[in-house]
């Protein structure tokens, strides 16, 4: 698979489910919480786009060993947040 197939297949629409970046009720998961402080307010295209990106990082994860932070909400913190400052 060339370069151009592995940036394309990335942006494809999986229908795999994935941890929700938001919880439901009023509680406010910890990476919502982070985008309050940073006083960012993303729409839900960018929100799908984390998600996408976490499905992405976990898949490519198992075979390259690209960290060693996996958990869901970790990598909205150490990862996706920390990316943002």
């Amino acid at each position: 698979m060339n370069t151009a197939e592995l940036s394309l297949s990335s942006l494809e629409p999986r229908r795999e489910s994935s941890p929700s970046l938001k919880l439901e009720g009023t509680r406010v998961s910890p990476f919502e919480k982070g985008l309050e402080q940073l006083g960012l307010n993303l729409n839900s295209r960018q929100l799908d786009t984390f998600q996408r990106y976490y499905r992405e990082l976990t898949s490519w994860n198992r075979r390259l060993n690209l960290t060693r932070i996996v958990e869901y909400p970790q990598v909205q913190t150490l990862h996706f947040l920390d990316s943002l400052t």
